[in-house]
């Protein structure tokens, strides 16, 4: 089963304290032999990744060449404008300096949000002669500012993957469309250690009904954050002592900071991943949101978040806030482990959230079958299994 030896190319290496990307990478290659892993970095950032390897993988150095410039202006515009042409030619220049003598069962693994390493990755995967496996997580590839050769040039990559993994069904569909081809695709989302506890949600012993949100907060995330705190305030102004309690890197505060300004949204601080289950049970219900935004559809479509299966794994339901097409809704009614609520109008969300609450046979009902869910469909060593024999007896 751990014949391969797998070239990770990503954005997001591997590691225990991350989010997205990052985190499931980790979880599903921390089963996998240290020894038959290689993380490929840009060469320039080898110094500020090594602290977080937590795989304590082989490093390996490649030459990237990026034609955008920082410029914020008129001129930075222009300036991007000109060099885009010859970023794919330049990038395939590098991609020589980057050829390795490498054994014969090697595989690449590619998972990222960015172009440039996607171009190298499949540059490496031909001048290698190394199997590409293309892992995507969310649809930046149709949203991404590109050229028509850039866009030919990732076409040429999925056309050239030996198979795709995906986080969703819906995601593999957008990308089977949009480049009308199709692949063996394996749909794995975030692994999750599932604990046999009899925790249940004490109501009688709460003061407050906290709702916890814990993850990152892109725009993605913020209109729906926004919705629910709005509910949550109007809700403890009638007496029905709810909150919303945020946990998130301090980096998103200032995404933030106009909900932090009523009284019942309050910022909990940055947890680390693996402390993150003791803070989801003190929770009545766990948060994802998704973008009512148009120019999110493609991210609200067809991504399911990570946070979907941490959260199930303690045995609590999802409240899943997105309009009628969010895959997370979808996905949280598709397995019956949480509420679904597909309006803005804060009225609405208001009486849905006391019908929850008195609901109280149907929300212990949800609890049970989230951590069930979990324990038999994403548990981390069911999914490690699934994906290890997939890239090895496959990817031949």
């Amino acid at each position: 089963m751990f014949s391969k030896r797998i070239i990770v190319f990503t954005d997001s290496i591997p590691s225990k304290t991350g989010g997205g990307i990052s985190q499931t990478l980790y979880n599903l290659l921390k089963g996998y032999p240290t020894k038959n892993i290689t993380i490929a970095i840009d060469k320039l950032k080898v110094n500020q990744y090594k602290p977080i390897n937590d795989l304590q993988a082989d490093i390996l150095p490649i030459n990237y060449f990026r034609t955008t410039v920082s410029l914020k202006n008129r001129i930075g515009h222009v300036l991007n404008k000109l060099l885009a042409p010859v970023e794919v030619p330049l990038n395939a220049l590098f991609s020589k300096f980057n050829n390795k003598c490498l054994p014969e069962n090697t595989i690449l693994l590619l998972s990222t949000t960015e172009k440039t390493i996607f171009f190298q990755a499949y540059f490496f995967s031909i001048q290698n002669n190394i199997p590409l496996i293309i892992y995507l997580m969310d649809n930046w590839i149709t949203q991404a500012n590109m050229n028509c050769y850039e866009k030919k040039l990732i076409r040429k990559g999925f056309i050239s993957a030996k198979i795709w993994i995906m986080i969703s069904q819906r995601l593999n569909k957008c990308i089977a469309d949009y480049f009308k081809i199709q692949k063996q695709v394996l749909i794995i989302h975030n692994p999750v250690e599932v604990e046999n506890s009899d925790n249940i949600f004490q109501f009688s012993e709460k003061k407050v009904l906290p709702i916890i949100y814990a993850g990152s907060i892109w725009e993605m995330h913020l209109d729906g954050l926004e919705i629910i705190s709005r509910a949550v305030e109007d809700l403890f102004i009638d007496n029905f002592k709810i909150e919303l309690w945020i946990y998130c890197n301090q980096g998103f505060l200032i995404q933030i900071e106009g909900l932090l300004k009523g009284k019942h949204t309050k910022y909990k601080g940055f947890v680390n991943y693996h402390e993150l289950k003791q803070k989801l049970d003190d929770g009545w219900l766990l948060l994802v949101t998704s973008s009512f935004k148009r120019k999110m559809e493609p991210f609200t479509f067809s991504s399911i978040q990570t946070k979907t299966t941490d959260y199930i794994s303690v045995g609590r339901p999802i409240l899943s806030i997105g309009p009628d097409y969010s895959a997370c809704n979808d996905f949280v009614e598709e397995w019956k482990i949480g509420y679904v609520i597909n309006t803005t109008e804060i009225e609405d969300i208001r009486n849905y959230l006391i019908r929850i609450y008195s609901e109280r046979d149907k929300y212990f009902s949800l609890s049970e079958n989230a951590r069930k869910v979990a324990a038999e469909n994403f548990e981390i060593k069911k999914q490690q299994e699934v994906f290890y024999m997939f890239i090895n007896n496959v990817a031949k």
